[in-house]
């Protein structure tokens, strides 16, 4: 394609040029030529009144004359001499200058070596000629540069085209999906894009990521909850017939507490997957982030009062777009999870403000806290930290968390309280 645009303009350079020297020489040499041609035709004709007629001669109208013998004399007209410099034009026709003026001219020799120079102003068309000729070179130039700019450009985006699709066939072909595409400067589209692809290509690399954690995770998180299952429907078939009627109840009781602890698990997950896909955003609404968070408080205040726990809350009214059955779970679980972890007579402190034009909540408990390494990995699905191993839960709370704050474009994180946690979500 630069090859083919080369050529495409080098041709119209070319025909531009062609049609300036053309163009010129007809209207500008050409043109005069001919009307010095019907200049001397006349004045040949009147050869016995010529001196006559020129001895008079003006320089009016731009013509000038020179009437000379065979030897070279002056014998009439309204020019002395032929100035020493002349420049031929054309064939027949001469250039040359006088009293500051440009003359164009064509000389007739009669019979007998008399000869005559018939010559006309033709200043004001040579300051024209010499204008279209600066044009016409400042356009091939330009034309040039447009050629060479051009070469440079189809030059530089092809090199970052194939960068692109070498990365993209690198990854086919090994399957990396940490490579990325290589970046030098951040000015052009194709860079823009480049760097977009990246992003992708990271967001790729970490949904893999994730599916290949949570792969692993169901097969250890309810590997045991299945094998009980198991163990417990086979004891139950084997003893089935000798055993008390309370017994199967009790068994069946358990079984069926296992069997809904696995549906609330794999509703977690898909309830997480539909919000990280962006599936919730239909039902996105004008919403009072302070009427959220009191209908949350009320509904844990009496698990709180069972340990003790004093609740507090400093919310003022902020309005956002959002979904608000979200945010209320989103909510729920981060307080769950501060009584959970709160010792009896704890204090769980919530606090709805604006910084900076921004609407942040926080959640602020007493609790052990969680240590700095684990922050990040809290939010993984079926994680769960050190501290919470021995406490009830399938560690998704916080990854449904996660995903409803990506989902409204929002940031958590997660703060040393000394002692105790604090849960701080920002909206954008």
């Amino acid at each position: 394609m630069a090859l083919l645009f080369t050529i495409l303009l080098g041709l119209s350079a070319g025909v531009l040029g062609y049609f300036s020297y053309y163009f010129n020489h007809t209207h500008y040499i050409e043109s005069a030529g001919s009307v010095l041609d019907t200049e001397i035709h006349y004045l040949k004709d009147n050869r016995a009144d010529l001196p006559r007629e020129l001895k008079g001669a003006e320089r009016q109208h731009g013509r000038v004359y020179l009437l000379q013998d065979v030897y070279g004399r002056y014998i009439a007209g309204n020019l002395r001499s032929v100035p020493p410099q002349i420049k031929v034009m054309t064939e027949g026709t001469i250039l040359f200058s006088d009293q500051g003026r440009d003359y164009a001219a064509k000389v007739h020799l009669f019979p007998g070596g008399d000869q005559l120079l018939a010559g006309m102003d033709i200043t004001a068309a040579m300051k024209s000629y010499r204008l279209m000729q600066v044009l016409s070179l400042l356009s091939i130039l330009f034309m040039a540069i447009v050629v060479m700019v051009s070469f440079v450009i189809s030059t530089f985006v092809v090199s970052r085209t194939n960068r692109i699709a070498e990365t993209a066939r690198a990854i086919m072909e090994t399957g990396d999906l940490s490579r990325r595409i290589v970046l030098d400067n951040r000015w052009d589209d194709l860079s823009n894009m480049a760097s977009v692809l990246n992003n992708f290509l990271e967001r790729i690399e970490q949904l893999m990521q994730g599916i290949r954690r949570v792969s692993d995770n169901i097969a250890h998180d309810l590997r045991t909850p299945l094998t009980r299952l198991l163990n417990q429907l086979e004891d139950l078939r084997d003893r089935a017939d000798g055993m008390p009627g309370e017994d199967i109840t009790v068994r069946s009781e358990a079984m069926i507490m296992e069997t809904s602890r696995l549906l609330d698990t794999f509703n977690a997950l898909l309830r997480i997957t539909r919000i990280e896909t962006g599936a919730r955003r239909q039902d996105f609404e004008s919403v009072d982030l302070r009427a959220i968070i009191l209908d949350v408080i009320e509904f844990y205040e009496p698990l709180a009062e069972e340990k003790s726990i004093s609740l507090s809350c400093e919310a003022v009214s902020i309005p956002l777009y959002g979904d608000r059955d979200l945010l209320f779970q989103a909510f729920a679980n981060l307080l769950d999870n501060a009584i959970k972890f709160t010792p009896v007579n704890g204090v769980v402190a919530i606090k709805l403000c604006e910084v900076e034009g921004r609407p942040v909540f926080s959640i602020r408990d007493s609790g052990p806290g969680v240590s700095p390494k684990e922050r990040e990995k809290v939010f993984d699905r079926f994680y769960r930290a050190d501290s919470s191993r021995t406490t009830e839960g399938n560690g998704l709370g916080l990854s449904l968390v996660a995903a409803v704050v990506t989902l409204h474009g929002a940031s958590i994180a997660l703060k040393d309280a000394s002692p105790g946690l604090i849960a701080e979500i920002t909206f954008l």
